[in-house]
């Protein structure tokens, strides 16, 4: 594969060559705490398929930092006038997809990028949210930038009276739990309608896929929330979605769901606690459907 460096390019990414729709490159994005080489295996059916794919990262990458916090959409531009640059075709085709962090990072970009002519989004969210440490511990600064600006977002209030209360109001709260923390904390910050991604300036057909209480955060609203908007607005692009009634927050890509990797999912996500079955169903479903899409939208 072909690195790019921040250093060197001002992103970081690896480009892999496939022979599929010449015209077309795909930017994949990982989700949180998504480090080089699970983006890379998580795309892989991206490149088994026979697509160009650029592998991006936008933190935790070498020469990235390990926050989600100010981090530039720019990457995305970029990468996209690269990638016209070395293929020497300025009409080049550029479709995005990504996973939870990834997508929401995904329709930012979208947003504000008109080259982007196709998204699919897997588990997505569509609200900038202030940016957080590993340890959940709030930057006071917005999650993204564009050409310096931070995007404006929406305030981690939830978090003023301590995480550990945030877990024991969890671990109190049946319809939640500790597994559902991230979900519990979603449903219950409130968020800003200016912190709201404007959708409807996008110029790409759009994949909705998410899945019905989905544990980490509401990407099941967000996704109906998302066709909405665009349906009031008239949006002229092709949009689709698919909500699974038993599927799973880590859809979308191949996230080695066997052995040791599922019985840790089991004990983390009540999803795959009480369907297994079912979300390894929606993981196989969800990638085919992103490769239907691509094929026909690219």
């Amino acid at each position: 594969m072909q690195e790019f460096t921040v250093e060197k390019d001002g992103f970081a990414a690896c480009f892999h060559q496939g022979s599929r729709k010449q015209n077309a490159v795909i930017i994949r994005v990982g989700g949180s705490g998504a480090e080089k080489e699970r983006v890379i295996a998580s795309g892989q059916f991206l490149v088994d398929a026979g697509y160009s794919v650029l592998f991006l990262g936008y933190y935790l990458w070498s020469g990235l930092g390990n926050v989600v916090s100010e981090i530039p959409l720019d990457y995305v531009e970029k990468a996209i006038h690269r990638l016209k640059q070395c293929s020497g075709n300025p009409n080049l085709k550029i479709g995005m997809t990504g996973i939870s962090q990834g997508a929401l990072y995904t329709l930012a970009c979208a947003s504000k990028i008109p080259e982007i002519s196709t998204i699919a989004l897997a588990s997505p969210f569509d609200y900038v949210m202030e940016g957080t440490t590993s340890s959940f511990k709030r930057t006071g600064k917005s999650s993204y930038t564009w050409h310096g600006e931070a995007l404006p977002f929406s305030q981690w209030e939830l978090l003023n009276t301590g995480l550990p209360k945030l877990l024991i109001r969890c671990v109190r709260d049946k319809k939640y739990g500790l597994s559902r923390m991230l979900r519990f904390a979603y449903d219950n910050n409130p968020v800003t309608e200016q912190s709201a991604i404007a959708v409807e300036n996008m110029n790409a057909d759009v994949l909705l896929l998410a899945s019905a209480n989905d544990d980490c955060w509401p990407s099941d609203v967000a996704a109906i929330r998302i066709e909405n908007r665009l349906k009031t607005c008239g949006y002229a692009h092709i949009v689709e979605s698919r909500i699974y009634e038993k599927g799973c927050h880590n859809m979308g890509g191949d996230m080695l769901v066997d052995g040791k990797r599922a019985k840790k999912l089991q004990k983390m996500m009540k999803a795959w606690s009480d369907h297994p079955q079912e979300c390894r169903e929606c993981i196989s479903d969800s990638k085919q459907r992103i490769l239907d899409f691509f094929d026909r939208t690219l």
